[in-house]
């Protein structure tokens, strides 16, 4: 029996080498399963790292904001005080939005200040909206303060760890997405190969076409991630299904191919 290959090994292989998939397709499911989840681990741990940076470079501009005497505020009883209010600063498709007298209900009416930009945070009447290119999401202040108030000083001071969290935050998020989005997009491109295997004549169980429509998402895999790190606000599993049955189709005609080739060996 064929030894199982390493990680690292079937990473490179999945890139470019045909020859390989059917070796790597009888290792079982499993195995197949695993390597998505170091890929996504990865590779998905790099993304989150560099949307995490993006964060914590809004972070240090809200610490630098807070240090000012002009943006001065509390929050008391779940509720944001603060005399100058709204307040909007933007940098490279970034938003920090302050409005007191707008809630975490009342979001949509801002979205003429979001649509346009990679990620933005709120801090609104009684909550935080933390939108990023990876997820929104809603933190009231009433659910991270309980009954104890926030202020300038006292915010500084839990700043760092509060960014620490959020980043962490964003690359488990990252990763747990990137793996799930892998599993889910490639049951599309199983349904769609399996009328290859019809055109094709090859009789193929799905567990194994499984299989290697996941080693096959390699590729499309890097290339999306790189360009959803560039084109923050555009979606592109669609390209990322297409490109995987396209490769998958190939492997299929490879894998024919070689079937062909032996049985020709034999006469």
């Amino acid at each position: 029996m064929k030894q199982k290959t390493n990680f690292f090994k079937k990473f490179i292989n999945s890139i470019y080498n045909l020859k390989e998939f059917s070796e790597y397709a009888k290792e079982g499911f499993g195995r197949a399963i695993l390597y998505v989840f170091l890929m996504a681990l990865i590779v998905g741990g790099i993304k989150g790292a560099v949307i995490g940076y993006k964060v914590n470079t809004e972070i240090d501009n809200i610490n630098k904001s807070l240090q000012s005497d002009e943006y001065k505020f509390s929050i008391e009883n779940g509720i944001l005080n603060m005399e100058n209010s709204p307040l909007e600063f933007s940098s490279n498709s970034s938003l920090l939005y302050i409005d007191k007298d707008k809630t975490l209900d009342q979001v949509d009416e801002l979205r003429s200040l979001t649509v346009h930009n990679d990620s933005n945070i709120l801090f609104l009447k009684d909550g935080i909206l933390l939108n990023t290119e990876i997820n929104t999401q809603k933190i009231f202040y009433k659910d991270i303060l309980g009954n104890n108030n926030l202020n300038n000083t006292n915010l500084l001071v839990q700043m760092s760890i509060i960014s620490k969290i959020i980043i962490m935050a964003i690359v488990l998020y990252t990763i747990f997405m990137c793996f799930i989005n892998i599993l889910i997009n490639c049951i599309f491109v199983t349904v769609f190969a399996s009328f290859s295997l019809i055109f094709m004549k090859i009789v193929m169980k799905y567990s194994v076409l499984y299989s290697v429509s996941l080693y096959a998402a390699t590729l499309p895999f890097l290339f999306q991630t790189v360009l959803e790190l560039i084109f923050p606000n555009i979606y592109l599993d669609t390209m990322f299904i297409v490109g995987t049955l396209v490769y998958v189709i190939f492997i299929l005609k490879y894998i024919k191919s070689e079937m062909l080739d032996k049985i020709n060996s034999l006469k």
